[in-house]
């Protein structure tokens, strides 16, 4: 079984165009997205719709949970109050067709090809609001995944690729389509490329990873980000690591 990944898009539907391109080429079996389509850039409802025409699983992530109810978080200080201005703008922007799309959105999903269990999630299965890095500790991950038995476990929500062994377990991460990270000191920074991956399952022994870092035309991404009524869409585009 071919799986590709995606997840992270925030609005990003030009990047979302690349991947999607790409990944004709590659004839996965199945699509997984693993959350946050909407918040953050400048074309949530397009993002949304482009999601919704793939007509594959979505897991529900923190910030799509948020486009339905603002009242989850509270306005961050900092950096983060910018991100959640654009992202109650983004909710401001959903029909109700739209929001019912989210609604549907899954918390995980578990999937079973060739003797592979593969459990599929935004941050944790329990929890869209944690990440799993790469320094994780294990007594940290032995929580996380104690009800969830899987060989494969694949979740989003860092915005950065990882590929990790724990045990004889995996833990995949295929990073951001529309909002990959460049940690920063100050304040992870975006890139000016698309990320997503694809795993190969053929038996436990049998395991394939692939990850994809794709070109866009992020100058055009950042003029629609201008016209679109982004809020700090100017503060965001100075932002980028290479701006």
């Amino acid at each position: 079984m071919r799986l590709a990944l995606i997840s992270d898009v925030h609005g990003n539907a030009l990047a979302l165009e690349a991947v999607l391109a790409h990944l004709k080429s590659q004839s996965p079996d199945q699509l997984v997205c693993l959350g946050d389509v909407a918040a953050n850039g400048a074309n949530p409802m397009e993002a949304l719709a482009m999601i919704e025409d793939l007509d594959c699983p979505v897991i529900m992530g923190n910030m799509d949970a948020f486009l339905l109810d603002n009242a989850l978080y509270t306005e961050p200080d900092g950096i983060g109050a910018y991100y959640y201005h654009t992202s109650q703008w983004a909710s401001e922007q959903l029909t109700e067709e739209a929001r019912a799309f989210i609604s549907r959105f899954t918390p995980y999903l578990s999937i079973y090809e060739h003797g592979v269990r593969v459990m599929c999630y935004h941050g944790t299965p329990h929890d869209f609001d944690e990440g799993i890095l790469a320094d994780t500790a294990a007594d940290k991950l032995t929580d996380v995944f104690h009800d969830y038995e899987a060989q494969v476990y694949i979740g989003g929500h860092t915005h950065m690729p990882m590929l990790r062994r724990w045990g004889r377990k995996m833990i995949l991460n295929p990073g951001s389509v529309g909002l990959a990270w460049q940690p920063d000191p100050a304040g992870s920074r975006p890139e000016s490329y698309a990320e997503y991956a694809i795993i190969d399952i053929n038996s436990v022994q049998d395991l394939q990873v692939q990850f994809f870092r794709l070109p866009y035309d992020v100058a055009a991404y950042h003029q629609q980000m201008r016209t679109s009524g982004l809020p700090h869409a100017n503060w965001l585009i100075n932002r980028w690591a290479d701006a």
